[in-house]
């Protein structure tokens, strides 16, 4: 009897981009079309960052100035370990900052950015 046969290309990785895309910016698969909800594929999101991170950032800073996407903060190395505590803010050492006022402190803004900062 003939049966369906399906076969896995190994070393094949999809193309980068939508739910992928997305998850790197906000550490959420929205749509279950990223790295996996529950489980997802950390080597493959670090790789994709590798490869992909300063784009994701250049682009996020246009549109979010003095703000960083989700990936930054799991996958670069940055003093104090920071991690995301909600929009705008980071947890640094146990204590909850401003993110604009980390990225200042840690030297992370870009020239536009600091001029933003100067302006507040």
């Amino acid at each position: 009897m003939p049966t369906k046969r399906h076969y896995r290309l190994r070393g094949r990785r999809e193309e980068f981009g939508g739910g992928k895309l997305l998850q790197l910016k906000t550490g959420r698969d929205f749509f279950a079309d990223g790295y996996g909800r529950r489980d997802p594929d950390r080597e493959a999101m670090r790789e994709d960052w590798r490869l992909h991170g300063a784009g994701i950032v250049r682009d996020w800073i246009g549109e979010h100035p003095c703000s960083r996407p989700w990936g930054f903060y799991q996958f670069e190395s940055l003093p104090g370990d920071p991690k995301q505590a909600g929009r705008g803010f980071v947890r640094v050492n146990g204590q909850v900052v401003s993110e604009r006022e980390y990225l200042r402190d840690a030297g992370l803004l870009t020239v536009d950015e600091l001029r933003i900062v100067e302006e507040k």
